[in-house]
């Protein structure tokens, strides 16, 4: 009998082990909460490829490096790849953010910082050249995302 009782204890025993593994929440982990990235897909025309790098290297890039300068994002990455399908994403761009604050800042801000990015554009007027990207492009999406900075 004692073994009986033994072996129903220790399947108890791990069953409740099991179940404590399985519901330790993600707040459990030793982690940090690092900084938040905000990404926009969109899909180009690969016809148009050329004019839209050139759109994002004379008048976007020339909007974030103001913005990384006045401390609105951290930095920017821009990610090109290859569509699973006509109506994939094949761009992506991800701004970094100190915090999910930072993230949410006011347009009047941003608004303020893009003006004063159009001085360093190159190759004629900035707002035209915007009217011309967006329509080569379709926005798929966005999508934020917090890092999580593992203590352990």
């Amino acid at each position: 009998m004692s073994k009986c009782i033994k072996s129903a204890v220790t399947t108890v025993l791990l069953a409740t082990c099991a179940l404590a593994a399985t519901t330790t929440r993600a707040d459990d982990y030793p982690i940090k909460y690092g900084h938040v990235w905000k990404s926009w897909y969109a899909h180009f025309d690969p016809e148009q490829r050329k004019d839209y790098m050139r759109f994002l290297n004379n008048v976007y890039r020339a909007e974030l490096e103001t913005d990384r300068k006045k401390g609105l994002i951290l930095d920017y990455k821009i990610l090109v790849s290859e569509p699973r399908s006509a109506d994939d994403w094949n761009i992506e761009i991800m701004l970094e953010f100190e915090s999910m604050a930072t993230a949410d800042i006011a347009s009047e801000v941003w608004s303020a910082a893009k003006k004063e990015s159009f001085a360093h554009t190159k190759g004629g007027d900035p707002e035209a050249q915007i009217r011309a990207a967006l329509a080569m492009r379709k926005p798929i999406g966005t999508r934020i995302a917090t890092e999580y900075v593992f203590t352990n």
